[in-house]
C-alpha cells in the first residue's frame, strides 16, 4: 500500500531571528584560522584540501549537543572558519523511522527556541517513491524521495537541520549545519580570486 505525504511543505514563514547570530557554536569563532582552532586545544584532522578550503574533524570542542556524534569545519584560505557541520551519532529506529522523526522535531524545537521560528520548513515523503514502511531510510536517502529539513536565518548565516539516512540501514542521523558570514562568497567563487592576495593563509 502507498502511503501518501504524511507532513506537508510549510514553506517560506516570516519570523523574526533572535538568540544565536554573532558566533558558531561549540566555543568557536566564525574567521578562525586552523592555527587558531588548535592553540585552543582543539584536534582537527585534515580530511580534504582542495586549495582553497580545508574540511576537517574536529574534536574536544566545548558544548557539543546530545545525542553526541562528530563535527566537521570547513576553514576557508581566504576568510577561515564559515561551516560547521555536526552530525548525531546513529539514532537506531522502527518502521517510519519514528525515532529519528521525534529526534528532528526535538531538535527543531529546541533551536527555534534559541533562533525564533524556522524560515523554511519541508517535511514530506513521496507516494510515488515510498511504498513500505521500512523504506523510509532508503527515501530519505534518495533525491526527490523525501525529505526533513528546517532552515533559519541569522545575521551572520544560515542554520540548517536536516534527519539524513545513516549508512546502517534503517537509522538515521540528525544533521545541523551552520554558515558563516562569508560562506556565500565562498559558494560563489570569490574566494578563488581573493586567495591570490598576498597573506592570505589558512
Amino acid at each position: 500500500m502507498r502511503l501518501s505525504r504524511i507532513l506537508s511543505l510549510v514553506g517560506l514563514l516570516a519570523f523574526p531571528v533572535a538568540g544565536w547570530a554573532d558566533e558558531p557554536p561549540f566555543g568557536l569563532h566564525w574567521g578562525d584560522t586552523l592555527e587558531a582552532l588548535t592553540d585552543r586545544g582543539i584536534v582537527v584532522d585534515i580530511l580534504k584540501n582542495d586549495g582553497k578550503s580545508l574540511v576537517l574533524s574536529a574534536k574536544h570542542l566545548r558544548g557539543t549537543p546530545a545525542p553526541q556524534g562528530s563535527v566537521q569545519v570547513i576553514v576557508n584560505k581566504t576568510f577561515g572558519l564559515q561551516r560547521v557541520i555536526w552530525t548525531s551519532n546513529e539514532i537506531g529506529d522502527t518502521a517510519f523511522g519514528t525515532q529519528g522523526v521525534a529526534a528532528y522535531q526535538d531538535k527543531k524545537r529546541n533551536l527555534s527556541k534559541d533562533l525564533g521560528q524556522p524560515r523554511f520548513v519541508a517535511e514530506e515523503m513521496w507516494a510515488e517513491s515510498y511504498s513500505s514502511p521500512d523504506q523510509f531510510y532508503q527515501c530519505l536517502g534518495s533525491d526527490g524521495c523525501g525529505t526533513y529539513m528546517s532552515k533559519w536565518r541569522t545575521d551572520d548565516g544560515d542554520v540548517t537541520l536536516r534527519l539524513i539516512a545513516a549508512p546502517t540501514a534503517n537509522r538515521g542521523q540528525l544533521q545541523i549545519t551552520y554558515n558563516g558570514p562569508s560562506w556565500e562568497d565562498i559558494s560563489n567563487g570569490k574566494s578563488a580570486k581573493a586567495k591570490e592576495q598576498p597573506g592570505n593563509r589558512y
